[in-house]
């Protein structure tokens, strides 16, 4: 069952505006007792399903208004006056700026199982030898730029060199040297990996399953500025220059609970399935895919390569209770331009927005985006190598 909750406080009112034109009141406004929320807090959830994690959102907003005060006399009975008078617009409902990068609530469950699957691989070995039918190839383009630098004269020449990398020496960095590095590093520090596996999959097999966090499934922000008229109930405009920042942050929990507890625990028993899913030694369909060509562009645009590697089965478990939380906070902060005689309207709003989504089950979704630079340099470095290879 739904419940909804709401809290607040007023922004005290009484606020006056007043004019006059040749002596006759052309306006007199008196603001009521309450004029928008000082602070306002709002949560939507649900009661009465303790056994199941449920959706929920909370809404946090502050107000801290500046009321403008002042007064004109032009003379002849011509008169302007405000007198604790707060600007309606400062204390209207506000939003939040649209924040570019941010995954879906799918895309993000995706991320966040594949992450934390007790059976995921560190070091796929499957993949690593499919890979190192490249590695002749990787020399080769690695021992004719070496030669070409030995033989440069001169240190500028040399500098000219290492900053003019053709396009296919920068994807051969990206797409060989890089994930191999990676992957010696990762074999380097295997004991740590498989201990710290060990202990997860102790965590596992014990009463309640694997409970596991993952920071940093999006992050994003946004700025924007510009000039509002805050009042001109008047006759004349009074301008804040309104300054609008938005930042979000996406985490996740979820709870892995095993197919079946082996009846050998022992920490040899563990260490042999730890190793087994750190060096990925059981074929699976996330193998397959990254061996396939194209399919990391793939990823690009869709969670394919995050579904398959959270459903990959080398130490049988399900994941329950998966959780997608995300807070979004916008600061507002106005600041009058220049007036002769107006005081005020340097005001501070904040609007906070906390969202707990419980996505059930996670499928493949396509979540188009803007790409980031090393994206966009790779796809500039592969239209410059096909375009070549067409010219020659």
């Amino acid at each position: 069952m739904g419940r909804l909750r709401d809290r607040g406080q007023f922004v005290p009112g009484g606020g006056r505006a007043f004019r006059t034109v040749l002596g006759s009141i052309v306006y007199n406004e008196t603001q009521g007792p309450n004029v928008g929320y000082a602070f306002r807090d709002t949560s939507d959830d649900v009661v009465n399903r303790k056994e199941l994690d449920n959706p929920m959102q909370i809404v946090h907003v502050n107000n801290l208004v500046d009321p403008l005060n002042g007064q004109q006399d032009l003379g002849f009975g011509t008169f302007r006056e405000y007198v604790g008078y707060i600007p309606p617009i400062q204390c209207a409902p506000q939003s939040h700026l649209s924040v570019s990068g941010i995954p879906s609530v799918q895309a993000a469950a995706a991320k966040m199982l594949a992450n934390t699957n007790p059976g995921r691989a560190e070091v796929s070995a499957p993949v690593y030898i499919g890979e190192l039918r490249d590695l002749p190839h990787m020399i080769k383009g690695a021992g004719d730029f070496l030669i070409k630098l030995r033989h440069a004269k001169g240190r500028w020449h040399r500098q000219q060199l290492l900053n003019n990398a053709t396009p296919g020496q920068y994807l051969s960095y990206q797409f060989g040297w890089k994930p191999l590095f990676n992957d010696l590093r990762s074999l380097l520090t295997f004991q740590d990996t498989v201990d710290k596996r060990v202990n997860e999959l102790q965590r596992l097999f014990a009463k309640g399953g694997l409970k596991r966090r993952l920071d940093n499934l999006g992050s994003g922000s946004n700025h924007s500025e510009v000039t509002q008229t805050i009042s001109s109930v008047l006759g004349d405009l009074t301008r804040a220059r309104l300054s609008k920042d938005t930042t979000v942050s996406m985490w996740g929990t979820v709870r892995w609970r095993p197919a079946f507890v082996p009846k050998m625990r022992d920490n040899a028993s563990l260490r042999k399935l730890a190793h087994k899913a750190v060096f990925g030694l059981s074929i699976q369909a996330e193998d397959a895919w990254n061996l396939m060509p194209w399919t990391w562009l793939a990823d690009w645009f869709s969670t394919c390569g995050d579904y398959l590697a959270a459903s990959n089965n080398r130490i049988p478990s399900s994941p329950q209770s998966v959780c997608i939380m995300t807070n979004t906070k916008t600061t507002l902060r106005w600041r009058r331009s220049e007036s002769s005689w107006v005081q005020g309207g340097n005001s501070y709003a904040t609007l906070e927005t906390k969202q707990r989504n419980v996505p059930g089950v996670v499928l493949p979704t396509v979540d188009i985006d803007f790409l980031s630079l090393r994206q966009l340099s790779i796809l500039g470095a592969l239209f410059i190598t096909r375009a070549n290879g067409f010219r020659s």
